[in-house]
């Protein structure tokens, strides 16, 4: 038969600390983990990327529900941010990209990563005449920034070698931007996770827990 059961629901601000703390594990695993979280980082990428010469590959985009196609996806790969093997790759193209140094500190005044890594690459340029190029590939099953193989040629009309140590120095630079990407991501990922981030969201979207901290579907 029919039974009237009386719950008492709480908002996040009313629960105790180890209820608060179920409840932003409900929101991270269920809520945060199914969104994009991440776009900010990658368009921030996709534009770094191009100030230094590095056309990422995208997939092509495949047809969503009702038939509507999906958005590109820029090859960005990474996994994190605690266990062994997490890290981020890129997979793409990269030429010579001309002002390349002053447009990274025009974009990113502070980081001197950033300044770094443009300051590599101009000089392997200007050691090979600006011939260089390289493509960057993935493989293996991890995604950090070994799992990138970055093959480095000279395109001129003289069929040169690059200039002794281009080769390495381009890839150790690829493989920088790489972790300074890793970086960045961790640090999104914290933010969105800390407690007081989490915390709004929860209140803004009025969900309610019960005593315990478990989510109450209404």
């Amino acid at each position: 038969m029919p039974r009237t059961i009386e719950i008492t629901l709480y908002r996040i601000n009313e629960l105790p600390e180890a209820a608060k703390a179920r409840a932003r594990e409900w929101y991270i695993d269920n809520v945060l983990c199914g969104t994009q979280w991440y776009d900010a980082v990658f368009d921030d990428f996709k534009t770094i990327c191009g100030i230094l010469g590095i056309t990422l590959r995208t997939l092509q985009p495949q047809p969503a529900g009702h038939g509507r196609p999906r958005a590109e996806r820029p090859c960005i790969w990474f996994s994190g941010f605690w266990n062994q093997g997490d890290g981020a790759s890129f997979e793409g193209q990269w030429e010579y990209a001309p002002r390349c140094r002053r447009r990274i500190r025009e974009h990113a005044p502070l980081d001197k990563t950033l300044h770094n890594i443009a300051d590599e690459l101009a000089a392997a340029q200007k050691r090979n005449f600006y011939e260089l190029e390289a493509k960057i590939t993935h493989h293996g099953h991890y995604n950090h920034e070994y799992c990138m193989r970055i093959d480095v040629m000279r395109n001129g009309d003289g069929g040169h070698e690059p200039a002794e140590g281009s080769a390495d120095a381009v890839s150790d630079t690829m493989r920088d931007l790489a972790r300074w990407l890793y970086g960045q991501l961790r640090a999104e990922y914290e933010n969105e996770t800390s407690n007081s981030v989490v915390d709004d969201a929860i209140h803004v979207n009025e969900w309610q827990f019960t005593p315990k901290g478990t989510f109450f579907a209404v």
